[in-house]
């Protein structure tokens, strides 16, 4: 988890089929942007197939489990040693903002399904709480890549797309300090590719202007 800490957008782009490599472009305004970074691996992105409830803090939680819907993504279990090392951690979409969660076991139970069980909830600060039907998920492992925003774009409206992409998310990096990720902060755009991006938490925040509730 140490390679996303700092002030970083948390990048994750999918397509079907993928195409080699996403540019991600952005800037303050559409004839202003630039190149970011180059995802070269589908991410895992998925949604909740059930609501979810909150879970306990700072202990594991038998009694939760999370269903996944996710095309061609690939879950695995893991030891609890490597989980509490850093292992199959996830942001998960709740109420309360952006939750990462950690999962020991991982069970296929349908078409592109999975079932995540043995959590650690509300990981690095993060908030426990509950999700709906539909919350999106985002597996962190390599796929899932860093850009920095520039002091001059601090707390300014910046849109990003995928190069091609029709649809654009406006983010804003706002001195936010000790506050949970915001609900709005991971923002999917462009078909057929699908770019989420995500502030994680440590000193500032990663807002959505003008939605994302």
């Amino acid at each position: 988890m140490a390679g996303l800490r700092g002030d970083a957008a948390v990048v994750a782009a999918w397509a079907d089929p993928w195409p080699c490599e996403v540019r991600v472009l952005a800037g303050l305004a559409v004839n202003a942007m630039r190149e970011r970074l180059v995802p070269t691996r589908p991410a895992v992105i998925g949604r909740l197939v059930e609501a979810a409830t909150a879970g306990p803090v700072g202990r594991w939680d038998g009694a939760s489990v999370l269903r996944v819907y996710s095309p061609g993504g690939a879950f695995g279990n893991l030891p609890e040693a490597l989980v509490l090392g850093g292992g199959n951690a996830a942001l998960v979409e709740t109420d309360a903002g952006w939750e990462l969660i950690q999962f020991a076991c991982a069970e296929l139970v349908d078409v592109d399904t999975g079932e995540l069980s043995g959590l650690l909830r509300g990981q690095q600060g993060s908030v426990s709480a509950a999700a709906e039907t539909g919350a999106r998920m985002v597996l962190l492992y390599e796929a899932v890549v860093r850009t920095s925003v520039s002091p001059g774009e601090v707390g300014l409206d910046v849109d990003w797309r995928a190069a091609g992409g029709e649809v654009a998310a406006t983010l804003a990096f706002k001195n936010v300090a000790g506050l949970p990720l915001e609900r709005g902060a991971l923002a999917a755009f462009g078909r057929p590719v699908a770019v989420d991006t995500a502030r994680h938490r440590r000193g500032r925040e990663l807002d959505v202007s003008g939605g994302g509730e």
